[in-house]
């Protein structure tokens, strides 16, 4: 009978440690994605536990940093900590305004997010096994997938809200792999 570890190519086989920044990176991209969602509803709905939803939001980038300061050092981490504090600021600013039905600084800050997002894919483009491209695919498509639910949750659209999220999902689970492979330097 042929085990598991005999399926793995001989050339790659992940250590314990190399599993453990994979998992870390997907479970803290997958808390992004629920903590995002759990914002956007708590705004909408005007909840009482909005404000405790938002400083948990506004927490994870110190998660991110204190992972990213192990391999590249403090100021590379800080730099992406800015970034994507910068990032869950201008998303809860456009919560705001599609909350208030105010389209035109709903475009703004949709703008705004875009351009934070390719300020992030340069950022992380410019290290090895990273692809700026890519960064900016994976960003733009969390982008695009959060105003759909977002749209889908105001119509009533639950259904269809509830099937973005999934897809939200999918990408943060797809984001923290290919973090985890540049990290772990492995090429696609």
């Amino acid at each position: 009978m042929r085990k598991l570890q005999d399926t793995i190519p001989l050339e790659r086989r992940y250590t314990f440690e190399e599993l453990n920044i994979l998992t870390n990176l997907i479970m803290l991209w997958n808390r992004y994605a629920i903590w995002t969602r759990s914002l956007m509803i708590s705004t909408f709905l005007d909840l009482p536990q909005n404000q405790a939803v938002r400083k948990r939001l506004y927490d994870l980038p110190i998660e991110f940093y204190n992972t990213l300061r192990v391999f590249f050092g403090e100021r590379i981490a800080q730099e992406f900590l800015g970034y994507f504090q910068k990032h869950l600021v201008i998303q809860a600013q456009l919560n705001e305004a599609l909350a208030n039905e105010d389209q035109d600084a709903a475009g703004q800050f949709t703008m705004e997010l875009y351009r934070n997002a390719d300020e992030i894919a340069s950022f992380l483009g410019q290290f090895p096994y990273w692809e700026e491209a890519l960064w900016k695919q994976y960003l733009y498509n969390d982008i695009a997938l959060y105003l759909q639910e977002a749209r889908a949750y105001l119509t009533g659209d639950f259904e269809r809200e509830i099937e973005i999220y999934e897809r939200i999902l999918l990408n943060a689970t797809d984001i923290g792999e290919y973090m985890t492979r540049g990290i772990l330097g492995i090429p696609d």
